[in-house]
């Protein structure tokens, strides 16, 4: 869940076109990231809809949509 639950809302995701989590890694799974997923035109379509995301990720053949910052702890997803 978002840290702050608002932004879920139809309209907060329309306008800032992101929604801010956590996310849990490392070899225990005890390391907390902070994520971001920014919705690119096709996520923001689906979400606006209420349909699955699963469709607006990019390839699995391919990574250059994550980033991650070990150092910071944080982790930006980009859908499409």
């Amino acid at each position: 869940m978002p840290s702050v639950e608002s932004q879920l809302t139809k309209k907060s995701v329309n306008d800032t076109r992101q929604i801010t989590t956590k996310a849990w890694l490392g070899y225990d799974g005890q390391g907390e990231y902070e994520m971001t997923i920014y919705l690119g035109p096709y996520s923001l379509r689906c979400y606006s809809k209420g349909a699955s995301l699963v469709a607006s990720l990019p390839s699995e053949d391919s990574l250059n949509w994550v980033t991650l910052n070990i150092d910071k702890k944080t982790i930006a997803l980009q859908l499409k």
